[in-house]
Formats: structure tokens, C-alpha cells, sequence
């Protein structure tokens, strides 16, 4: 029988064999980011002033498979920022966002595309 878990993944099991499907991979709905307008007072550097506006791609167990993601385009923004695999998530940062959900696409290192959807919010 098949179950669905808390983790939104199907699971099989019997005498044979275990059976896991990513629901990622069954579905052609955008994936779901969170991204975030950092309002918080920064010190002027060069680094600051490409963007202080990031979005979480999420832990890195929801990106499962040999190819983690390399990159993140925003479709409204006509940009392209590379991804960082931080302590516990995937993060992309050196946006300048506003709030509002974005549509975009994140390019895995194979290649391989995923759509994406993008809430951001303010924070201060």
C-alpha cells in the first residue's frame, strides 16, 4: 500500500522492496521559496550594495538527488544569482526586492530546471 508521510513524500513498502517519491517530482505546481526585503540598518560596503534581499530555498534535504541547486533567476526582475548551500538551507542573496510573489527558476548543476514561486515579506 502506498502512504502519504508528514514529509508530503509517498512511500511502498513490502517484502521487496522501499519505494520513496519526492511529491516534488510528481507535481507541475511551482515550488514554494520564501524570500525576504532585509530592511535592517547596514555599514556601506561593496557588498551591500549589491542587494541585501535573499530567498531560502529550504534545507537541504528537500533539494534530494545528486544535483543540488547552482542558481536562481527571478522572472520580474530579469536577474540570475547564484545559490549557497549554508549551514542548514540553500540560500541566494544580493537581491533588491520588494514584497510580492515572484515567479522564477531555479537551475540545479545538471541543468536541470524547477519553477518556482516566491513570497517575499519585509523585515526590519
Amino acid at each position: 500500500p502506498l502512504h502519504t508521510s508528514s514529509s508530503n513524500t509517498l512511500q511502498r513498502r513490502d517484502s521487496n522492496f522501499f519505494l520513496l517519491i519526492d511529491s516534488h517530482s510528481m507535481t507541475t505546481e511551482p515550488r514554494k521559496l520564501v524570500g525576504y526585503c532585509n530592511r535592517m540598518p547596514m555599514i556601506d560596503s561593496q557588498a551591500n550594495r549589491q542587494g541585501n534581499d535573499y530567498v531560502i530555498l529550504g534545507p537541504h534535504v528537500t533539494w534530494p538527488g545528486p544535483s543540488p541547486p547552482a542558481s536562481l533567476t527571478i522572472d520580474q526582475i530579469d536577474g540570475t544569482r547564484a545559490v549557497g548551500r549554508e549551514t542548514y538551507d540553500y540560500m541566494s542573496r544580493g537581491w533588491n526586492l520588494r514584497d510580492g510573489t515572484y515567479k522564477g527558476t531555479v537551475k540545479l548543476e545538471d541543468d536541470t530546471e524547477v519553477s518556482v514561486l516566491i513570497e517575499v515579506s519585509t523585515v526590519c
